[in-house]
């Protein structure tokens, strides 16, 4: 893959992970202290805490 064409694909997931967040109503962050990515529901505030090494082991394996 060309350094093109991964940056299309980084633009394309950028894109349709904004698409999905104004959709759903979710919100990003980052917990620094534990290291996770966080998701907020914005109307009811549920917060969820993901460990970024699990939600990546499909790409490693």
């Amino acid at each position: 893959m060309s350094k093109e064409e991964a940056r299309d694909n980084m633009n394309l997931f950028l894109s349709v992970l904004q698409v999905t967040m104004k959709t759903t109503g979710i919100a990003l962050g980052w917990d620094l202290k534990n290291k996770k990515l966080v998701l907020q529901d914005v109307k009811t505030g549920l917060i969820s805490r993901i460990n970024l090494e699990e939600l990546n082991k499909n790409l490693i394996s």
